[in-house]
C-alpha cells in the first residue's frame, strides 16, 4: 500500500492578503499617533486610546495571518475595475453636488449611481433605497446633529 502524500497547505491568498492590509492600517494608525503622548492607564494622554486600538487593530491581523496560514484557502478573486470606478466616481459625485444640490439629491445620486457597480441591481429597488437612505440621513445629520448641510439645493 502507498502512503498518502503529505502536501503542504497553501495558505488561502485572499485571507493572507485582508490579514495584511488590517496589520498594515494598524501600523498606520500606531504610526499616526506616534507622536502623541500616551501617558498610563491612571493618567491617559491623547495617545493612549489611539495607540491602543492600533494594537488591537495589529493584533487581528496576525491572528488573520496566522490562521490564513494554518488552513489551505481560496485564491483571490479576479480584479475587477468596474466596481472600483464606479464607486470612485459616485464619492466624487456626491462630494461635488451636496453643497449645491444638498443632502437628499447628492445621496440620491451616491446611491444610484453606485448601483452600477453590480451587473444585477434592480433600478426600482435602488431608487426607494436611495430615497429612504437619502431622508434619513437628512434627518439624522441635519435635524438630529445640528449639522450645516443644505437639505435640498439653494
Amino acid at each position: 500500500m502507498s502512503e498518502p502524500s503529505l502536501s503542504p497547505v497553501r495558505p488561502g491568498r485572499a485571507e493572507l492578503a485582508s490579514g495584511v492590509l488590517v496589520t498594515a492600517l494598524g501600523l498606520l494608525g500606531l504610526a499616526a499617533s506616534w507622536d502623541l503622548e500616551r501617558g498610563v492607564l491612571r493618567q491617559m494622554g491623547p495617545g493612549y486610546l489611539p495607540a491602543t486600538v492600533s494594537w488591537l487593530i495589529i493584533a487581528g491581523g496576525a491572528v488573520m495571518i496566522a490562521a490564513a496560514l494554518l488552513k489551505p484557502g481560496k485564491p483571490l478573486p479576479d480584479f475587477q475595475i468596474r466596481p472600483l470606478a464606479v464607486i470612485s466616481l459616485a464619492l466624487a459625485l456626491f462630494g461635488l453636488t451636496i453643497d449645491s444640490l444638498g443632502i437628499i439629491i447628492a445621496i440620491v445620486i451616491l446611491i444610484m449611481v453606485c448601483s452600477f457597480a453590480s451587473p444585477i441591481t434592480r433600478f426600482w429597488e435602488m431608487a426607494v433605497l436611495a430615497v429612504c437612505l437619502a431622508l434619513a440621513s437628512a434627518f439624522i445629520f441635519v435635524q438630529l446633529l445640528g449639522l450645516a448641510i443644505p437639505i435640498l439645493p439653494r
